[in-house]
């Protein structure tokens, strides 16, 4: 924990214990882990001593109703001339004080991944209000995953503005994922109605198909009809020429017979009457 010890004691002092205690009468540290809040003030190195961090004021207070006890802290730590305040934004005063302050290291090793990500959070979400609040800047995928991973266990620690960033990216992924999943229903309902007109073109297809089949078969049918017909018809034709031809060869002889016959009967006629 913080000290700031009452005043007239040397700051000097404080540097060298390392270890101190914010002494403000009427304040519940329960309620506000001010441990935490001090680690924004340190910037992270990469395999370096951590140095010092100009955090805004927005970024130490967790919530507006934090915000009187948040400046009621940050006024003694400035008495104590442990930090400063300038222009809304809060550094530490003595990089020694981040060299030596063992419990400060602790606190940022034990967490410094979730800290990267919290501070690639902080700017983001300044970035994002910079902006006019663009839905562009916003996180989404991997970077979203991240950074609700991170914020289960330090949600806590968010300021009002990178709770109202990450739920803006939350409902921005949703839409995007619900328009997605619009798209692609439209998609499938298009490529289904494809597929029916393109059945439905192919049995009109066949049937006109299988039509003109059946149309080409009665055709047939009927030629071989009339060609039956026809050779028929020839055939009675032939016959009745030929039955016709017969006839008028049969009639000849049997006039012929029948004159004969009248002369006979003249000539015997002529007898008789001769005789009487």
């Amino acid at each position: 924990m913080i000290t700031v010890i009452e005043s007239g004691e040397n700051s000097d002092h404080m540097l060298r214990t390392g270890d101190f205690l914010v002494q403000v009468n009427g304040i519940d540290w329960n309620n506000y882990p001010l441990d935490k809040r001090y680690t924004l003030l340190t910037e992270l190195g990469e395999g370096t001593q951590g140095t010092r961090r100009r955090a805004s004021l927005a970024e130490l207070i967790p919530n507006p109703q934090d915000a009187p006890l948040v400046q009621v802290v940050l006024k003694r730590l400035v008495d104590a001339r442990l930090i400063t305040v300038a222009r809304e934004s809060a550094e530490v005063a003595h990089e020694a004080l981040i060299r030596e302050w063992d419990t400060l290291q602790e606190w940022l090793n034990e967490n410094r991944e979730g800290l990267r990500l919290h501070r690639q959070l902080t700017q983001a979400a300044q970035e994002w209000d910079k902006l006019d609040r663009d839905p562009e800047a916003l996180y989404r995928g991997a970077r979203l995953a991240q950074a609700l991973e991170m914020i289960q266990a330090h949600s806590a620690e968010l300021n009002t503005l990178e709770q109202v960033f990450l739920e803006a990216s939350q409902a921005e992924q949703m839409a995007q994922q619900t328009a997605e999943t619009a798209r692609q229903q439209r998609e499938l309902e298009a490529a289904q109605a494809l597929t029916d007109a393109q059945r439905q073109r192919a049995e009109a297809e066949q049937r006109r198909a299988e039509e003109q089949t059946r149309a080409a078969s009665r055709l047939r049918r009927r030629a071989v009809y009339l060609a039956l017909a026809f050779g028929a018809s020839l055939i009675l034709l032939i016959t009745a020429i030929w039955l016709g031809q017969l006839a008028n060869r049969n009639a000849q002889p049997a006039t012929g017979s029948v004159g004969g016959n009248a002369s006979s009967y003249e000539s015997v006629s002529g007898r008789w009457n001769v005789t009487w």
